[in-house]
């Protein structure tokens, strides 16, 4: 799976690369959007989760160390996150953020990390048709079965 996210205080747009299914998921006024193609669902974000939509949400700094991932040694900062009861360690190679590794072992390789975007890309696209979550996961299993079949 392959992510693309956009942060800002405003919103967070999450595009995904799943199965080689492409799909958004956007944050946004107390919403969380799903899109794929030209249909979304729509759900409010209650307040127990809103504080899970915002990423860096009561974050604080652990320690920093040296750890081993892949057979290679990395600098790193671990963080705690409060509101997912979390801890992560943000590796740095070449003075650069390489990967986030999990508590749990997962990493999430970071492959850019850049701030200069529109803030206009967190909105919904005007032909975007509002569907169902029902309708909306049958077209994503049937977009994911197809290029399974292909």
């Amino acid at each position: 799976m392959k992510q693309d996210i956009y942060y800002t205080r405003n919103g967070i747009l999450v595009n995904v690369d799943f199965m080689d299914t492409v799909y958004s998921t956007l944050y946004k006024d107390g919403f969380q959007y799903t899109l794929i193609d030209d249909i979304y669902y729509k759900v409010p974000v209650d307040d127990a989760d809103d504080n899970s939509v915002d990423m860096f949400a009561d974050y604080g700094y652990v320690e920093s160390g040296e750890t081993e991932l892949e057979g290679k040694t990395y600098k790193y900062d671990e963080f705690y996150q409060g509101t997912t009861d979390t801890f992560s360690k943000f590796l740095i190679d070449n003075n650069k953020l390489y990967a986030i590794l999990s508590e749990d072992g997962s990493a999430m390789y970071i492959e850019k990390l850049d701030d200069s975007f529109e803030e206009s890309i967190l909105s919904m696209p005007s032909s975007a048709k509002e569907v169902t979550q029902e309708e909306f996961n049958t077209k994503f299993v049937e977009k994911v079965a197809g290029k399974i079949e292909e």
